[in-house]
């Protein structure tokens, strides 16, 4: 492509529906709108032939045996124009954009990368997999973070991040030879992809397609429609850039990586620095109009996000500038975004799943049908060119969506068909072939399974059957007996003696009622539902010693009224979601934590009793804006392994009103990374460690009104941790200190009654800049420091916690001094250094204030004459 002018722009893009079509971007230097909603199909018309005949002569084609992965510095490249077979496929199959109908963009700013949900900046490696990267990794991965709420996208947290190689090895012709952009798209668009954790990135495997775990968790991740820009580039084109920017669509685009040598004084490359050997992709996800390229004058930029890692680049943070002007020059090509397959919540339905128990070749090809065979109502034929320079089999385990074929099965067409055909050396068998269908899609658990294909093994080429009807809608409202059998009414539909074929069953938004009896399973909560049991000490479910016996994978599930117990891990194990209610359940004898939430947010847990878990009672990880209510844990952590309440990298949560005693290790634990959380109004007492700990990193949280006592330790200890407020606690009878801290700055301890405590009533090692003030010490040693701290605030009028008048330092049961003044501060023996355990003292002391007697004598009669008799009243008092 060197020294060719190109003349389209490849946009593929991840528009949401018109509902979701938005951006939440804020700049400062915005102006009138920091988003905009278009919807980008009324502005481009499918592309028919001459289109297609038209862009494959001013792009090229993609040479056959060529390996367009241009290694530079280290770093791999790979953008390659459409293969033939690729051209073939896009007539009436993508969209051209009329650029010149978009409408006007006002914003001058807008940054798509500083939102959480923009994939941490990563490195292709020596790989020629740059479209993957840009289409898949960055623009569909920003994508999917936002249609799905994927905030930690951002950290690098593989769970919420899509995988470029599960992209790259189908469309990268057999060979680490690069792929185009139009080829990653069509496998998303025709299979899906998955994340980054069902498939990793390995820059040596160019190979691999997946197995299990990545295929079923694909289908989630699809792309809809394939848009193309025409050129030449115009102002137009930089503004339908804009729009899609302010849409939250990332766009990709391709240019010669040898330009980046070419960066001047400062971090934008203009037309000048443009190379015209067009082998790398990248993804914009920003522009601002007042960015000035030093060298050329040129006002206006994008800000494009390299695959090279996050220390690439003229700013080392893997980000450059690319003005508008250079990409109006021709050196650039083939951007890509895509419109969103499943939005709004919506996901996959149905799911067809074979089976080779020898595969053939990769170019064999593959179709899936509903109806006859020779006449079928729909098909579907995933796309892939992971073959064509070097022959590699099919993986044994694949799966498709086919989800399309669902309103001709509910119609009543229940044959399903695969067809696998002819590969020009190996062919293969087929071992299993058959159909599930899901009323909320989660890996591997369906809500029916068809049963396997009769015609199995089938030699390839050849087609193999399954019937499959479709059933009645799913019931509202089911019932769960271990009583009912065959012959209760309403038996597999709305009646069942176990609870999952009951969760299975019922809509979504529907009602699981159990009734009281032993359940012997692990169950899934894979849809939103509410599941309730009729008594919670009589309706128990009981893990059997393996798993977790109860997960939660769906968002707004309520689940009450169980003992839940004897799992082998987790008694209730949440992960990525919010908005779900645990409430009024036992839950023990676990070999795990009694409920954990993992990556989930918004959700309530009340009312629970958690105790007799092998490790935590409750434990929050990666967790925010959660509320834990009204619990009682207890007795959790056997053999010294476990805490009552732990909060691990958490936020924003709120602790409030719960008991935890008894537990192996410490009652409230905050650490590491668990900032800006509340712990109010709890009741902590007897844990053979602390009370309530705050640790490793966590900051800013507020720990008020609890009563903290008898515990082996520390009533609190806050270790590495600064900022955090401790105020209006009891703490007291703990076996050593009252409040310990080590390497703990710039926290307050104020508003506390701390006494009879076995060590000492608060002791700060290696820590300075805290304020302690307005305190109750009662303690046979009250205070030990030696660092540099505050022991008082300044005068202030205000009631203090031994009912004064005014705000100062401390009440100590061992100062002496006197209140010479009367105002119930201590001014004699200054400061009170806690008999030379305070570096720097309390000079304000609080005492109850010292005021001079009043004299108060009355007598009747008031004017007494000679003869009367006078009675004395003494009314005077030491105040």
């Amino acid at each position: 492509m060197k020294g060719k002018k190109v003349v389209a722009l490849v946009i593929v893009f991840m528009l949401f529906s018109v509902a979701h079509l938005r951006n939440d971007v804020r700049s400062a230097n915005s102006v009138k709108e920091t988003s905009i909603k278009i919807d980008f199909t009324k502005y481009s018309y499918v592309a028919a032939l001459a289109d297609i005949n038209t862009l494959k002569k001013e792009i090229g084609v993609r040479e056959p045996g060529r390996n367009y992965n241009v290694v530079i510095g280290g770093y791999g490249t790979g953008f390659a124009p459409p293969s033939e077979k690729e051209w073939n496929e896009m007539a009436g199959k993508i969209r051209i954009v009329n650029t010149a109908a978009i409408p006007k963009v006002t914003a001058t700013s807008a940054d798509l990368s500083t939102e959480p949900y923009f994939p941490k900046v990563g490195s292709q490696g020596s790989q020629g997999s740059c479209a993957a990267w840009a289409a898949t990794y960055y623009a569909a991965g920003y994508i999917q973070a936002k249609d799905n709420g994927w905030t930690l996208a951002k950290y690098g947290n593989t769970d919420q991040l899509l995988s470029p190689a599960f992209t790259y090895n189908k469309a990268n012709d057999g060979t680490d030879s690069g792929s185009s952009m139009w080829g990653n798209a069509k496998v998303m668009q025709t299979v899906g992809v998955c994340r980054w954790s069902k498939m990793s990135y390995d820059d040596t495997d160019c190979v691999s397609w997946g197995n299990e775990v990545a295929w079923r968790d694909a289908p989630m991740y699809r792309v809809g429609n394939i848009y193309y820009l025409y050129t030449p580039y115009d102002d137009s084109t930089i503004n339908t850039i804009k729009a899609a920017i302010l849409n939250g669509i990332p766009v990709t685009f391709a240019l010669d990586a040898y330009s980046y040598y070419n960066f001047g004084s400062d971090d934008v490359l203009g037309s000048s620095a443009l190379e015209s050997y067009i082998n790398h992709a990248n993804c914009i996800v920003g522009f601002d109009d007042s960015k000035v390229d030093a060298e050329t004058g040129e006002v206006g930029a994008f800000k494009v996000v390299n695959s090279w890692g996050s220390t690439w680049g003229p700013d080392g943070n893997g980000f450059y500038w690319l003005t508008y002007d250079a990409f109006k020059s021709g050196n650039v090509c083939c951007a890509t975004y895509f419109d969103d397959y499943y939005t709004g919540g919506q996901k996959p339905k149905l799911l067809a799943i074979w089976n080779f128990s020898s595969p053939p070749d990769r170019d064999a090809g593959i179709e899936l049908g509903i109806g006859s065979p020779s006449s079928p109502l729909d098909t579907r034929q995933p796309w892939w060119d992971g073959y064509s320079a070097e022959m590699h089999p099919y993986p044994n385990f694949m799966c498709m969506d086919v989800t399309e074929f669902y309103d001709e099965w509910s119609n009543g067409t229940s044959n399903f068909y695969l067809y696998v055909g002819d590969a020009v050396s190996n062919d293969g068998v087929i071992s299993l072939f058959k159909v599930e269908y899901y009323q909320n899609y989660s890996n591997g658990i369906a809500t029916r399974t068809s049963q396997p294909s009769p015609d199995t093994p089938k030699a390839t080429p050849g087609s193999v059957t399954v019937d499959f009807p479709y059933q009645q809608a799913a019931p509202s409202v089911v019932y769960v007996d271990d009583d009912y059998n065959s012959n209760t009414p309403g038996w597999q539909y709305d009646h069942f003696s176990s609870i999952q074929p009951a969760i299975n069953a019922v809509e979504e938004n529907g009602t699981v009622n159990v009734y009281s009896g032993t359940y012997y399973e692990n169950i899934v909560i894979n849809k939103t539902i509410t599941i309730i049991g009729e008594n919670k000490d009589t309706t128990i479910i009981d893990g059997g010693s393996t798993g977790n016996v109860v997960t939660i994978e769906a968002n707004n599930v309520n689940i009450s009224g169980f003992t839940i117990k004897n799992g082998g891990e987790e008694g209730i194990y949440v992960y990525g979601v919010s908005h779900c209610n645990i409430s009024d359940n036992i839950i023990c004898y676990n070999g795990g934590a009694g409920i954990i939430l993992d990556n989930s947010s918004n959700n309530s847990i009340y009312g629970n009793v958690v105790h007799n878990n092998t490790y935590d009672g409750i434990l929050l990880e990666n967790a925010s804006y959660n509320s834990i209510v009204g619990n009682i844990a207890c007795h959790n952590g056997v053999g010294n392994n476990g805490e009552g309440i732990l909060l691990m990298y958490s936020e924003h949560n709120t602790i409030r009103r719960n008991v935890a005693y008894g537990n192996g290790e410490d009652g409230i634990i905050l650490e590491p990374y668990a900032s800006y959380n509340n712990v109010s109004s709890n009741h902590v007492y007897g844990n053979a460690d602390c009370g309530i700990l705050v640790s490793r990193n966590s900051n800013y949280n507020i720990i008020f009104n609890n009563s903290v006592h008898n515990n082996t330790y520390d009533g609190i200890l806050i270790e590495l941790s600064i900022n955090n407020e401790v105020y209006a606690n009891h703490i007291y009878n703990n076996t050593q200190e009252g409040v310990y801290m080590s390497s703990a700055d710039t926290n307050t301890i104020k508003g506390n009654r701390i006494d009879s405590n076995g060590g000492y009533g608060i002791y700060i090692n290696s820590s300075s800049g805290n304020l302690i003030y307005n305190n109750y010490f009662d303690n046979k040693n009250n205070a030990w420091d030696n660092g540099n701290n505050a022991w008082n605030t300044s005068k202030t009028a205000g009631v203090n916690i031994i009912g004064g008048a005014w705000l100062g330092g401390n009440y100590w049961s061992d100062y002496h001094g006197v209140d010479t003044d009367g105002d119930g501060l201590g001014n004699t023996l200054l400061p009170y250094d806690s008999n030379g355990n305070i570096a720097s003292g309390d000079m304000l002391p609080l005492v109850n204030a010292n005021h001079a007697p009043v004299a108060n004598f009355s007598w009747m009669p008031a004017n007494p004459t000679t003869a009367d008799t006078i009675q004395f009243t003494d009314s005077s008092y030491d105040p």
